[in-house]
């Protein structure tokens, strides 16, 4: 099925506190991994993206069926729960 993409933006997406989650390579992989689910599911055409330590930046065009908001819902929640998974698994540091 051909999608046709419409609206192009450039998205930017903060880790909260700005912590320094995605300098492990396993989380940017999480990151890596849906973009390209997002791509291989025609939801969006990437142009472009930057992983940095506590935030990424996406250019991407959205297909005629996808919504700006229904994206970035979508994208933040399929990245997060991975992480939070791993996080789980990890034993408490001491403080």
């Amino acid at each position: 099925m051909y999608s046709y993409y419409t609206d192009t933006y450039f998205y930017t997406a903060t880790i909260n506190k700005w912590q320094r989650l995605l300098d492990n390579d396993e989380h940017k992989q999480i990151i890596i991994d849906s973009l390209k689910f997002c791509v291989q599911k025609e939801r969006i055409q990437l142009h472009g993206f930057v992983i940095m330590p506590n935030h990424i930046h996406l250019l991407v065009t959205l297909t005629d069926k996808e919504t700006q908001e229904a994206f970035q819902r979508d994208f933040l929640k399929f990245t997060s729960h991975p992480k939070i998974a791993t996080e789980k698994q990890k034993p408490l540091q001491s403080l």
